[in-house]
């Protein structure tokens, strides 16, 4: 019987803490339950994007993915001969 009531304060602990508030994103804005990011290029001068790829990622990694993004944006830049850009 001991065993019991530590299993329903557990229970009742996973409804209440979604149900409380609890963000789905941390304080940089990256979420919780991230699976991957799309890289997209902006080309300023021809008002046209660029599809870069998707980098799968969790949160434990997503430093490194954002770094990997940024490779990914400048690969794509230089494929298409883009000189005023930026990505997202």
């Amino acid at each position: 019987m001991g065993f019991e009531r530590p299993y329903a304060a557990f229970v009742l602990m996973i409804i209440l803490i979604p149900a409380i508030g609890c963000n789905n994103y941390d304080s940089d804005y990256i979420p919780y339950r991230i699976k991957a990011l799309d890289v997209w290029v902006y080309d300023n001068a021809q008002d046209k994007n660029y599809y870069g790829g998707r980098v799968e990622t969790n949160y434990f990694k997503a430093d490194s993915a954002l770094s990997q993004c940024g490779s990914q944006a400048y690969a794509t830049a230089n494929y298409n001969h883009l000189e005023d850009w930026s990505y997202v």
